[in-house]
């Protein structure tokens, strides 16, 4: 499929890959009806969520997801017949939505020919009241496939030469319970994938070998304050008693292990904060979590069993591990260990190593 990248002046709509000016203009008319459709919800409700944002654009008939597959498609039963369709090679067509943050919305057409999956998006994201700016792309799947759990996954297809990341896209056809969805959010945030081995390492309070306390000390930070610390914060190290009430309101790791990592400096009583590797290492392909279940322990921890969805590796589930967690009252916890279930078809993040090869 040869492609091109335009800018269509009268419109102020991107456009890339093969769209005539009719098919364009029809695409954006139909976006722009489901994005008026959107602003009306919103003008109601301003605070509205986005789960509820999708549930009642989903009652106006829209088959619609958020971008990042964190509430349950709506309407699923055409998107799911269309995947039946082109697992038997048959030719077919069906469009949905995605709802973006801030106002937006992602309308997608696929298009199975016999042999190809053509996928044409439109975007309209809002700019201003009532304005949106528009963006519009076409391109054949490079790959595709239908998981187990109900993941539709394809991936674009780059022309030959280019050694950037594959463009990704997934969509979730089957529910996840509210309830194992809210558990995810208090518990797993993706962030444990790539910050510290929190996730991805197994280790437990008897054994905090595999933990980078410092990049530890970066996320729980974020947590407690809605932001990292600034690059340039901390030029003299981290004070050792700010380090360690970070660390050690969501790990209960003793002082003396704290301090008896290379990165303490008992002269200056603090740490040195070296630039991160997540901050070194561009790390966009990062799997997501989901929680399949969860189990109340007889101490009164609580075991929790996450799948890593990792599309980029076309998978809904790239390896499975089991966050353990000890509540501090209602509002805070610590967790107390991590271990990955074994298996010769797990698929870990290695970029860690990776960026320490930089």
């Amino acid at each position: 499929m040869q492609g091109c990248d335009r800018t269509d002046e009268k419109a102020k709509v991107e456009v890339s890959g093969e769209i005539t000016k009719s098919e364009q203009e029809i695409l954006l008319a139909e976006a722009e009806t489901a994005a008026k459709d959107y602003q009306k919800i919103y003008k109601e409700k301003p605070e509205i969520s986005l789960k509820e944002m999708v549930e009642k654009m989903g009652k106006r008939g829209y088959i619609i997801i958020d971008e990042n597959n964190q509430t349950n498609l709506q309407n699923p039963k055409k998107l799911r017949k269309f995947c039946e369709e082109i697992a038997s090679g048959r030719e077919g067509t069906v469009r949905f939505y995605r709802a973006l943050e801030r106002n937006g919305i992602r309308q997608t057409d696929l298009t199975f020919d016999g042999t190809n999956l053509i996928i044409t998006n439109v975007v309209l994201s809002r700019e201003k009241e009532d304005q949106f700016i528009s963006y519009m792309e076409r391109y054949a799947a490079k790959e595709w496939k239908v998981t187990e759990k109900g993941y539709l996954i394809y991936k674009k297809y780059r022309p030959a030469g280019y050694d950037g990341e594959d463009a990704v896209d997934a969509v979730r056809m089957e529910p996840i319970p509210d309830e194992l969805r809210e558990v995810c959010k208090r518990y797993v945030p993706q962030s444990g994938y790539y910050n510290g081995g929190l996730f991805f390492e197994e280790w437990n309070e008897k054994n905090y070998d595999r933990l980078d306390f410092r990049s530890l000390f970066e996320e729980f930070y974020r947590i407690q304050n809605g932001n990292y610390p600034a690059d340039d914060a901390y030029p003299e190290g981290i004070p050792a008693q700010e380090f360690e009430s970070v660390v050690q309101s969501y790990l209960s790791v003793p002082v003396e292990i704290l301090r008896g990592r290379q990165e303490y400096q008992k002269e200056k009583n603090c740490y040195k904060r070296e630039e991160m590797l997540y901050r070194r290492y561009n790390i966009t392909n990062v799997p997501v979590p989901e929680v399949t279940a969860y189990k109340e322990n007889p101490d009164g921890t609580l075991t929790i069993t996450v799948e890593a969805v990792w599309k980029e590796r076309m998978t809904d589930c790239a390896f499975i591990h089991e966050v353990t967690v000890r509540q501090r009252g209602e509002r805070s916890f610590q967790y107390i260990g991590n271990r990955i279930i074994q298996s010769e078809e797990n698929m870990l993040p290695t970029y860690m190593e990776e960026a320490e090869k930089k």
